[in-house]
């Protein structure tokens, strides 16, 4: 049933839909006078929206989409409907801010069709008969979960019902989102995922935390400007005291002379200070910049230190902190010389104020939580009834979804939801641990008495951090009664199986397969933690991977579309599809290219191929890329990625290798794919080029002296020196040079290699080794050179640690998990998945244009016996080889439609 036959329209509650973080909620009553025979319900929300009937939960979505490309989704809701009243709720939400799943171009819109038979016929089409209600109960100024994930969730559960539903109206331009379409993905299982460990801690209250927030609304935009913020507060001391309090980043003053800053070890975006205090009133005063679109201050103030703060010197003065309007940071006081220092020249200084009540505590909740202290372990039949208590919940493979709280407590206990993939040592989540910039927790207030909470949004981690503050005063018990995860990840069984000789190889197998699970939602997600990005260069492994695991190719299908349609104007691939940032990462937007040839070789959908041929040919046109003499493109003026763990310079350069390698591949695959779809000509054009930068790229950055590439040309041209590891890993994968020279480069590459894990654990982030997400081309590249044995010894050097740290994901860098920051869930690490079924069980497509040609060659030299499955589309191909006096014994059976060549 489509819409053509159901003539529906968007709606919001104003014609615009335009906003930051808005909630509505749409409700359609009906009554039916016997059941339901048929009930299908299609609809569609921007940005996000959940669907409850008649009180029960039955879906979200919809799957994030590029402008002018969404997809609406369909639920049979004849079991959920009965006779008598029927009410159907949506609930809808805008964000308005930036964020990795949608673009900038997104606004508020609801739009449902379909209908209902009992007899009679209900339409579900709006506007109809449905209403609006505006949900003032979201608190619209939110800080951002994190700089990709959208604002978080603040919701004062004792306010959800304060505005009656109203009669919606049609959004004014019904063309903004251009042709609805059919899902084209699997929806999300929402099955229930409950931890697997719980402790449970008493908070001390030996501080009083106190601030302010301020909004930026032009913050994120490319071009905005740097803004500060200025505070001041009078602090009257009962005495003359040195005492301590915790601050945060800036620069702080107290009676006009600069504070003293020290690290705080445990608690995030924290720092402390020594205040001396004069007996009577001092003036603290200090300046901030702005740095995200909601930001603010805060001061956690010891309570026994006997101190009072208000915004006045004045004892009776009932409010607390002044705070500024944004401030470029060369008006400020502190860089006109004109710190104030005392009564009248704070007055004099010309601020104008802003003022918060007393002793209060601003809606910044996970910096909040961040400065919490464990005061002691809790036992579970113990009470709560004073103060604050956490309870830690452990899920072993990451989770990625709803999280669904059951809690019981006075009116006005707040419920802070965090999440995180790493703990501190006192045991609470380690917020900001990882980056500074994720404010990783949602806030509920609670209404009093038993209620269920559900995250509006979907929330990822290793780690779920319940925090209940009961209010001030009060001695009512609180308690949490459940707390679960509804799985957001699509329906993704793996159909494959491996299993051999080598304990290292199998625990990577698995757990890749548990990271990709869990990081595939409606696309590929780099993590589900931080940012629920679809990346190209994460996505590129993924498809990969997820070929030895399930043949159902619509998820990689999609992750294509995603970027051709969200292409920028100048030809790049933004960075993540759909992104509120327009920003881009030059190396990944070649690799599309290789997704898209390596997709079809897969499948032969020389449909698609056609389809999104433009996009490649926009990005081949791009007038970004910049070639000197030597015909290769220079990389100083791009953002280039490469790998977390290339050297920093080795991003830049004339000539840069990363790049044209990755351009070498591009225009090959091109060339195929032109050729496929009947483009003759263009696709010798695209040979003659490719033999053309083949020929630069080795006459001028292969260094003779050295026996490998150079990772690029000086600005005099002479080749620079660096370690170039990750470029002469791609001029090897890649077949640039004659065979001595990649040869040659192998055994400069091999030798690295051995030492590569033992230097990302000494030398961190950016020394030139190797990472997780490069080994995916490496460990490629030793298998295709014939180094087996250095292959599987890089995988077992790699994946130990992982392994021994008893970890339930792949962590995104090894550098950073050996020291537990950054993702510990990146599927982008899964390369021992990929070479587990295609090199170690041997099972490869050898024909690029007949994919039901199957190769079985076993690539093996520590490894003594595999057995396994391959998921082919026809069916599976079971393989089982053992080593038998130095021979391989090779067994296999196939489905019917498909040739298999063996090769042991």
């Amino acid at each position: 049933m489509d819409r053509a036959s159901h003539p529906a329209s968007f709606i919001w509650d104003e014609p615009t839909g335009n906003g930051r973080n808005l909630f509505r909620r749409f409700l359609l009553n009906f009554t039916l006078s016997s059941p339901a025979t048929s009930a299908t319900l299609n609809l569609f929300a921007d940005s996000r929206y959940r669907l409850i009937v008649n009180g029960a939960f039955i879906g979200a979505g919809p799957a994030r989409f590029a402008p002018g490309h969404p997809e609406y989704d369909s639920y049979d809701i004849a079991a959920h409907l009965h006779p008598g009243s029927n009410t159907i709720c949506v609930e809808a939400t805008s964000y308005g801010a930036s964020s990795f799943q949608t673009s900038r171009e997104s606004a508020g819109g609801f739009i449902a069709w379909g209908e209902a038979v009992a007899g009679e016929t209900i339409s579900f089409a709006t506007p109809g008969a449905w209403s609006v209600q505006v949900m003032d109960a979201w608190d619209a100024q939110a800080p951002t979960f994190s700089f990709a994930i959208g604002p978080a969730e603040i919701l004062d559960t004792r306010k959800l019902d304060a505005n009656k539903p109203r009669t919606p109206v049609k959004i004014a331009n019904q063309n903004r989102w251009g042709t609805l379409m059919p899902r084209s993905v699997p929806c999300s299982t929402f099955a229930a995922l409950m931890p697997d460990k719980k402790a449970i801690f008493d908070l001390a209250r030996d501080e009083s935390i106190i601030g302010f927030r301020q909004m930026y609304p032009d913050r994120c935009s490319k071009n905005s400007a740097k803004r500060c913020v200025l505070y001041a507060a009078w602090i009257h001391a009962p005495r003359e005291q040195m005492t301590d309090i915790g601050i945060f980043w800036g620069k702080h003053y107290l009676n006009g002379t600069p504070l003293v800053y020290r690290a705080e070890p445990l608690r995030g975006n924290r720092q402390n200070t020594t205040l001396h205090l004069k007996a009577g009133w001092n003036l603290l005063y200090g300046e901030i910049e702005q740095l995200e679109e909601v930001w603010g201050l805060l001061l956690g103030i010891p309570r026994q230190a006997g101190l009072t703060i208000r915004s006045e010197p004045e004892v009776h003065c009932t409010t607390g902190l002044l705070y500024s309007e944004l401030t470029p940071p060369e008006n400020t006081p502190s860089a006109n010389n004109a710190v104030p220092f005392d009564h009248e020249s704070l007055r004099s200084s010309g601020i104008v104020w802003n003022t918060v009540p007393a002793d209060s505590e601003p809606q910044l909740p996970a910096r909040l939580r961040a400065w919490d202290i464990v005061a002691g372990t809790s036992e579970e039949t113990a009470p709560m009834q004073t103060g604050a208590r956490a309870w830690v919940y452990e899920f072993k493979k990451e989770f990625d979804g709803y999280i669904t709280v059951e809690v019981e407590a006075p009116a006005g206990t707040v419920l802070d939801v965090g999440v995180d993939d790493w703990l501190r040592k006192d045991g609470l989540i380690r917020l900001y641990g990882s980056n500074p910039f994720v404010n990783a927790v949602d806030r509920y207030i609670l209404r009093g008495g038993r209620q269920k909470i559900q995250s509006f949004h979907v929330r990822g981690g290793h780690f779920l951090q319940l925090t209940l503050s009961l209010p001030d005063g009060e001695t009512g018990t609180a308690h949490i009664h459940d707390a679960h995860i509804l799985s957001a990840n699509c329906h993704f069984p793996n159909l494959g199986s491996f299993e051999c000789s080598e304990p290292v190889l199998n625990w990577a197998y698995a757990t890749a397969f548990r990271t990709l699970q869990v990081s595939t939602e409606d696309s590929y997600a780099d993590c589900p933690w931080r940012e629920r990005g679809t990346y190209l260069g994460d996505g590129y492994v993924n498809i990969h991977m997820h070929e030895m695991v399930n043949a159902d190719r619509r998820i990689p299908n999609r992750f294509l579309r995603l970027f051709a349609y969200s292409q920028l104007g100048n030809g790049q691939m933004p960075a993540s599809a759909p992104s509120w940032t327009v920003s881009c990462l030059s190396d990944f937007t070649l690799i599309w290219i290789l997704c898209l040839h390596d997709y079809w070789k897969l499948t032969q959908d020389a449909a698609l191929v056609e389809t999104l041929w433009p996009a490649l040919e926009n990005i081949l046109s791009s007038p970004e890329w910049i070639a000197d003499e030597t015909g290769l493109w220079g990389s100083d003026h791009l953002n280039v990625f490469i790998d977390w763990g290339v050297l920093r310079e080795e991003r830049l350069g004339r000539a840069n290798a990363v790049l044209n390698a990755f351009r070498i591949r591009a225009l090959e695959c091109a060339a195929v794919m032109a050729g496929v779809i009947g483009k003759t000509n263009r696709a010798e054009a695209l040979r003659e080029e490719l033999s053309a930068v083949r020929t630069a790229f080795e006459k001028h950055l292969w260094i003779d002296s050295e026996d490998r590439f150079a990772p690029y040309l000086n600005a005099d041209g002479s080749q620079a020196k660096t370690t170039a590891l990750h470029a002469n890993i791609l001029a090897t994968l890649y077949r640039i040079g004659s065979e001595k020279q990649q040869d040659a480069a192998c055994r400069y590459i091999e030798k690295r290699l051995k030492r590569n894990a033992a230097d990302a654990q000494i030398n961190g982030q950016f020394s030139g080794h190797a990472e997780y997400y490069f080994l995916f081309y490496a460990i490629e590249m030793l298998y295709q050179r014939g180094r087996i044995g250095t292959a599987e010894q890089v995988i077992r050097d790699h994946y130990r640690p992982m392994m021994k740290a008893d970890s339930g994901t792949l962590w995104e860098c090894l550098c950073r998990g050996v020291q537990e920051v950054g993702s510990r869930c990146h599927s982008w690490g899964g390369e021992p998945l990929i070479s587990a079924m295609r090199h170690t069980l041997g099972v490869q497509l050898p024909d690029p244009k007949n994919p039901n040609k199957v190769l079985i060659a076993p690539q093996a030299d520590t490894i003594d016996w595999a057995r396994g499955t391959y998921p082919h589309p026809k069916g599976s191909i079971h393989v089982e080889w053992k080593r038998v006096e130095g021979k391989i014994e090779l067994n296999y059976t196939a489905p019917e439609g498909v040739e298999v060549l063996c090769a042991p």
